[in-house]
């Protein structure tokens, strides 16, 4: 289950890729046991039950705007924390001194 493997794998294959990462992201966050409707988006509901991915909901709970990448599908939902561009024309990246 924390590692969205096995029966969870994910094949880019637009079918039973985003099933199988609906389903890993529910189990981790624990909202497939109270909630029919996936995937839920309301981040109040995730980590209740007894049965959770503790590791990812502490990442959620110490950042500013509660996105972290705390398993393999934590992006369903957008609850990741990175920057996407669908469409980019380029990239521009300036390292400072530390």
């Amino acid at each position: 289950m924390f590692f969205c493997d096995g029966a969870l794998d994910a094949p880019n294959d637009g079918i039973t890729g985003p099933v199988a990462a609906i389903a890993g992201a529910a189990l981790n966050r624990s909202t497939l046991l109270d909630t029919a409707q996936q995937p839920t988006d309301d981040p109040a509901e995730f980590y209740l039950a007894d049965i959770a991915n503790r590791y990812a909901g502490v990442f959620h709970d110490h950042t500013e705007d509660g996105k972290a990448y705390g398993f393999a599908f934590d992006d369903v939902e957008d609850f990741a924390s990175y920057i996407q561009d669908h469409g980019p024309s380029g990239l521009e990246i300036t390292l400072t001194p530390f």
